[in-house]
């Protein structure tokens, strides 16, 4: 296609893109936005605590990045990866005893997403065109990447639009993501559109879905864009999330909490009762650590660190852009959640019984900080360049431990 051509189909798309965008979010940080914004996502999250579920609603706004016509869409439903003991992530990992079937295995292990409807923007119900694929290997029994066959197709730079309904069970806390007692963290852990390449991208022939199945050693790949998300919890939950809070409402013995979160590449949220919250300023950022009672004599070690860290990548790199950072302490029957790095959300566990001159705490927060920006701002893929973020955000670990302890 002519450059002149692709030229103004940008053009064309990103005004029609500026007319609809106040129809899906209410809100805005960023005067110009700091991304693409290929993928966005409106969301309206119910959580039952009591059945350990989510019901969803959720809108997908997807620009297509390329001169391609777009006849297809991929997911990943990563909950799917506790589906049954046969799936990738089980057979690679080996977590469980795979002589035993399914039926031998106690029930509570099982989790699932499912995609209950989906309508595109002309009205056309999609819902029959689904179907789940392997694109890494030949097994039926895993379900972690989905499949949507367009009605209509996405055309060049074009922005597409779909609606979609989905349910989950969630996990006992696995690595990662899951619920222990009354604590959940809920990260991969919803319909995720995969990342398209276009032909002569990375190693791309022509264009193509990276939208990997879920396997035990790989981490995550996404597109960047804005996040308003509804989380409807019991009122008595203490909720963090990635982006900012923008309001609060009580209704009845629940309350829903609107978070809002601009180019970034990924969504995560937490909620326990059991949280306090402890509230600092780093410059334009306000940084909230969420805690437990028993873990707040090491809450100067949180905070201390974290701007720390913010100082020096500052100076070094470049300012932190986002307005929010949560920091996660999980509780202990929480662990499994601990020490990751989500879209301006990561996580750090402590103990009080730590000495002063072990630095585990600060080691913790100071790596996945870093994470901030190798991956979530550069975006590389975890999946098949995993060497990249670890590589680099170890490196500035140590320059960072080195100068300030």
């Amino acid at each position: 296609m002519p450059l002149k051509v692709i030229r103004f189909f940008q053009l064309y798309f990103a005004c029609c893109t500026l007319v609809l965008w106040p129809q899906m979010l209410r809100a805005q940080t960023f005067p110009e936005p700091l991304s693409p914004r290929t993928a966005s996502y409106n969301m309206d999250i119910y959580l039952d605590v009591e059945n350990k579920q989510v019901q969803a609603k959720q809108t997908l706004v997807f620009t297509n990045p390329s001169a391609d016509t777009i006849r297809n869409m991929r997911f990943h439903m990563y909950y799917n990866a506790w589906k049954n003991n046969k799936t990738d992530f089980y057979t690679e990992a080996a977590r469980i005893p795979r002589t035993k079937s399914q039926d031998e295995i106690d029930d509570c292990i099982w989790s699932w997403v499912e995609v209950t409807k989906v309508i595109d923007e002309q009205g056309n119900d999609l819902s029959g065109q689904m179907q789940y694929v392997q694109p890494d290997d030949d097994n039926t029994n895993d379900h972690t990447v989905l499949d949507l066959q367009l009605s209509e197709p996405v055309m060049p730079f074009a922005t597409y639009r779909l609606e979609m309904e989905w349910e989950s069970q969630i996990p006992p806390l696995m690595i990662r993501t899951g619920y222990s007692k009354d604590y959940f963290f809920m990260v991969q852990w919803y319909p995720k559109l995969g990342v398209y390449e276009p032909a002569g991208s990375r190693f791309a022939k022509e264009g193509q879905w990276n939208c990997h199945q879920y396997h035990p050693i790989t981490e995550y790949f996404g597109e960047f864009g804005v996040y308003d998300v509804s989380l409807n919890v019991p009122t008595d939950h203490v909720v963090g999330a990635s982006g900012f809070l923008v309001e609060k409402e009580q209704v009845g013995e629940r309350t829903i909490h609107r978070y809002l979160a601009e180019d970034v590449i990924d969504f995560a949220w937490t909620a326990h009762p059991g949280f306090d919250v402890v509230k600092a300023k780093w410059r334009h950022v306000d940084i909230r650590l969420l805690i437990r009672p028993e873990h707040r004599c090491n809450e100067h070690r949180f905070l201390e660190s974290a701007k720390h860290t913010l100082d020096f990548l500052a100076d070094y790199l470049e300012p932190y852009p986002y307005p929010s950072l949560t920091i996660v302490s999980p509780p202990f029957f929480g662990l499994n959640s601990g020490a990751m790095e989500y879209p301006t959300l990561i996580t750090a566990p402590t103990l009080c019984n730590l000495p002063e001159g072990i630095k585990t705490t600060e080691t913790l927060v100071i790596h996945e900080l870093i994470h901030q920006y190798f991956m979530q701002m550069v975006a590389s893929n975890e999946q098949e360049e995993p060497w990249l973020d670890e590589g680099f955000t170890s490196y500035f670990e140590a320059k960072i431990l080195d100068k300030y302890y």
